[in-house]
């Protein structure tokens, strides 16, 4: 029987281990055939699993809907469908796990990422998760939604943010900065980050000033922040380590809200680099690594074969791999592995050979003595 028929069974233990399968196979590869003309039949039974919210199989469908709005070729009326589908749940306020609310909260937000039609449409996305700070919810709640925030604030133009998105919102950034929760407060710093990346940009364009060019950030004037307020609470965050913290827990912080505080004052661009065959994939905004970590969080063990294998992760940095690459490169870039590896092998031996006769020499001289 098809696995995906299995999802209809009556016993819990078929369905879940059946979406164990399903989610194996989409994380180690592009989606089959079979899903892809499947994914109508798909899509209900991932709704009747998830409006259940039954604990763990509630949490495998979840990412399932997120690897299927990742992997998916033609995947624009699924997205469709669950972006309303999750809108509507998490608007409902219905009693429901923590684990299992943030693990909807981000699979809202990466169904909406996946399907990002222009910024007026992610204004509204963007309005269904702010809206959750307004409420009584648990840590692991807010900080799903601080993540989920910061991921759609990377659909949204630098202009929007600094007009609307940034004025409206800062005060909120601030008090969970001194949340309770190490969690929460990196993420509320993560989305003040991408916020004040895009007042610089903003700033920039409009003094027509050189991307690579540092600003100060006294220059971003606003009367609802101070500057030095915030910066001295960014650096206390990334020097010390509260008493009700664990090591652990201290370093995690410092090692965050470090790369913040480089990026917030001096401008300094956070930057990573991924090497993808013969692809050298240079990330250097907030943006950029905010996406990135998202979908290497989601996709887990296969991320680097759909950095490889999925278009629409290509798309989205703007590169190409060659899925099936020329055979005989491939071939002549291992013969010139094997040649140096022998190489160096004779290296060693011959070094291996005069460190025995050095030692040979000496114990020689010692018996002599």
């Amino acid at each position: 029987m098809d696995k995906i028929d299995l999802l209809f069974e009556k016993r819990q233990s078929i369905r879940e281990s059946a979406l164990r399968t399903i989610n194996n196979s989409l994380s180690a590869r592009v989606c089959s055939r079979t899903i892809e003309s499947r994914q109508e039949s798909l899509a209900n039974a991932l709704q009747h699993i998830i409006q259940r919210k039954n604990g763990n199989e509630s949490l495998l469908a979840l990412r399932c809907v997120s690897l299927l709005a990742i992997t998916l070729s033609e995947g624009q009326a699924f997205c469709k469908k669950f972006e309303g589908f999750l809108s509507k749940v998490i608007k409902s306020r219905s009693p429901t796990p923590p684990e299992v609310s943030a693990a909807i909260i981000d699979t809202f937000a990466v169904v909406c990422f996946m399907n990002s039609v222009d910024t007026e449409h992610m204004e509204v996305v963007s309005n269904v998760l702010s809206d959750i700070f307004g409420q009584d919810k648990s840590d692991m709640e807010y900080c799903a939604a601080l993540n989920a925030w910061a991921l759609i604030l990377t659909t949204i133009g630098d202009e929007v943010i600094q007009q609307n998105m940034f004025p409206e919102n800062i005060e909120k950034i601030h008090e969970f900065l001194d949340h309770s929760d190490m969690e929460v407060r990196i993420a509320a710093g993560k989305v003040l980050a991408i916020m004040v990346e895009a007042l610089r940009n903003e700033y920039q364009r409009h003094y027509d000033l050189p991307v690579f060019e540092s600003i100060s950030l006294h220059c971003l004037d606003s009367s609802l922040v101070s500057w030095d307020e915030l910066l001295d609470k960014l650096s206390s965050m990334s020097q010390e380590r509260a008493k009700a913290q664990s090591k652990v827990e201290g370093k995690k912080q410092k090692k965050a809200f470090r790369e913040l505080v480089l990026s917030i004052e001096e401008g300094q661009p956070v930057h990573e680099r991924i090497t993808i065959r013969d692809v050298q994939l240079d990330l250097s905004s907030w943006v950029q690594i905010t996406q990135l970590d998202r979908l290497r969080e989601v996709l887990g063990e296969g991320f680097m074969q759909h950095m490889v294998a999925n278009n629409n992760i290509m798309n989205i940095f703007d590169y190409y791999v060659d899925p099936e690459p020329d055979r005989e490169v491939l071939k002549s870039s291992k013969k010139e592995r094997r040649r140096s590896y022998v190489e160096y092998g004779k290296v060693y031996d011959k070094f291996i050979d005069g460190n025995r006769r050095l030692r040979e020499r000496d114990l020689a001289g010692f018996a002599s003595d």
